[in-house]
């Protein structure tokens, strides 16, 4: 019991230590290089679904405020489809906007997508100067929803049912079909 003030000395002072400690400045806010205009990025969810599941395409365009980007077509039906699509501006200090496309993406075929291949976001000034810059490099693969082994073509179970069916039991001979 004898160490007990003393432990009431320290552990005010470790605690603030601690919280101080936990407390980083914030993330400096983004820039543009002096002449640029525009900057883009692009994530995908994920890069491989399987045949039919959906993706989530984020891209996200830095630009100075009164800049207007363009958006090129990224479905190439039926390769791509687009199942949604929602656009989120935020204002950021420095005059600069950060617009952000999210695109709900699927493909009904089995390859490797390069999305929106040879494609470019067209920038528009205020004083209407444009120009073209490239889509960013994204790719998403189509897998099969089989797994391989369920691929391979399987033989019949059993031989076919005779046709036609055979009469019924204890009727004698066949009698024709009734009509109407």
């Amino acid at each position: 019991m004898e160490n007990l003030p003393a432990a009431r000395l320290v552990l005010p002072l470790a605690l603030t230590l601690a919280l101080l400690a936990g407390c980083a400045p914030p993330p400096p806010a983004p820039q543009l290089p002096p002449g640029q205009d525009a900057a883009a990025t692009a994530t995908l969810s994920t890069n491989q679904i399987r045949i039919g599941e959906p993706v989530q395409l984020r891209l996200t365009v830095l630009h100075r405020a009164g800049t207007r980007v363009q958006l090129p077509p990224i479905a190439n039906p039926p390769d791509i489809i687009l199942r949604d699509h929602h656009e989120h501006t935020e204002e950021l200090p420095g005059q600069l906007r950060r617009t952000t496309h999210t695109l709900q993406l699927t493909s009904m075929t089995l390859t490797n997508h390069i999305l929106a291949a040879g494609a470019d976001l067209v920038i528009t000034t205020p004083e209407g100067l444009h120009w073209k810059t490239p889509f960013p490099f994204v790719t998403l693969e189509v897998i099969p929803t089989l797994a391989p082994h369920e691929t391979e073509p399987r033989p019949l179970k059993s031989a076919l049912a005779p046709w036609p069916p055979p009469p019924p039991a204890g009727s004698g001979s066949p009698s024709p079909p009734s009509c109407c």
